[in-house]
């Protein structure tokens, strides 16, 4: 029984990207086109469909190149395509269009828009540290006219990697300023850009690679309609304030001594957080959602200080709230993020 023939190599890959460009991308459009089309008729076998035609695709080029090997690209590819098919939420889908494109490019972050402030929100890089505290880092569209152009034409932006076109903070957190160019792919649904895949230090010829995973995110998200995507559009409302100290001379003795205790209990707590999980802290802090790092840890400690001190005494103030902002967050509520129920009393 004849054997099938395996995908082609990454770098056979390569060199029939630059030998036959225009005809690979013209095969690429085709895809992508099929995924529309399929997409308006109600098709919801997206991920399948788009499998068989990529692997077709990338036949092709093994065909053209006449060489064998199996590809860890198309295999990353494929992963990736398949797992954005199947996503729940904004979050996996941001996740998998990562890893899709991470097999084109080592450094790689999908940036959502939300009205005049980018965000990243999943990115991949050789340094594990610097890719755990991308996620999280915002910075205004005006500041970076690379991410802003894409936003507005709809097409793919090569700019050089340095912190006028890409934005100070941008530029800082990726640790890319200096030489060298990057890839700004717009993700869209209908006419709007909602996100935009960057990449850089790629291999000459994947670009190809890069367009596909973001059309096809860009299609996947128009069809899932996730209201975590919609969300991301909206100001993020701050938590209601916490309820305001009491006047001391107010509470009997039994207050005053409980209220000491509830102090002493959430330095405790928080010291505890700050002393076991240093790391984690340093990196929620950076993601500017400390309570999604540590929600374990903090969930567990303001039960055990409802339980303890809020359903024990009307006059409760929540200080285990203002020991996290105090301690963890350096007097910068915002930084517990968005997910951060609020303080309980």
């Amino acid at each position: 029984m004849p054997q099938e023939p395996e995908p082609p190599s990454l770098a056979v890959l390569q060199t029939t990207v630059a030998q036959h460009g225009a005809a690979l991308r013209r095969e690429l459009e085709s895809v992508c086109k099929a995924a529309a089309e399929m997409l308006e008729e109600g098709f919801c076998s997206l991920g399948s469909a788009l499998l068989e035609r990529t692997q077709a695709l990338l036949r092709h080029a093994h065909e053209a190149g006449k060489a064998e090997g199996r590809s860890e690209t198309l295999a990353g590819l494929l992963a990736g395509l398949r797992r954005m098919q199947a996503a729940e939420s904004r979050s996996e889908w941001a996740a998998a269009l990562a890893d899709a494109a991470a097999a084109f490019a080592p450094r790689v972050a999908v940036v959502l828009v939300r009205g005049e402030e980018l965000e990243v929100i999943a990115a991949r890089d050789p340094d594990g540290a610097r890719a755990r505290s991308l996620p999280g880092v915002r910075f205004p569209v005006h500041e970076a006219p690379a991410f802003r152009s894409a936003i507005e034409t709809g097409e793919p932006v090569v700019t050089q990697r340095t912190p006028t076109e890409l934005s100070a903070q941008f530029a800082g957190a990726t640790g890319v300023a200096g030489d060298g160019t990057a890839w700004l792919l717009p993700v869209r649904t209908d006419d709007a850009t909602v996100a935009v895949l960057y990449a850089d230090g790629q291999q000459h010829g994947a670009e190809a690679g890069l367009e596909l995973a973001s059309t096809t995110a860009g299609w996947i998200a128009r069809a899932r309609r996730w209201p975590l995507l919609e969300e991301a559009f909206e100001t993020a409302r701050p938590p209601a304030p916490p309820r305001e100290l009491p006047d001391w001379s107010t509470l009997s003795r039994e207050d005053q001594e409980l209220h000491l205790r509830a102090q002493r209990f959430a330095r405790v707590q928080v010291a505890e957080i700050r002393l076991h999980h240093d790391e984690a802290v340093r990196a929620g802090r950076a993601q500017r959602n400390l309570y999604r790092t540590l929600k374990k840890e903090i969930d567990q400690a303001r039960e055990a200080f409802r339980l303890q001190f809020v359903d024990a005494s009307p006059t409760m103030a929540d200080y285990l709230h203002r020991e996290l902002v105090r301690t963890l967050a350096h007097e910068d509520a915002s930084l517990l993020g968005e997910d951060y129920p609020g303080p309980l009393v």
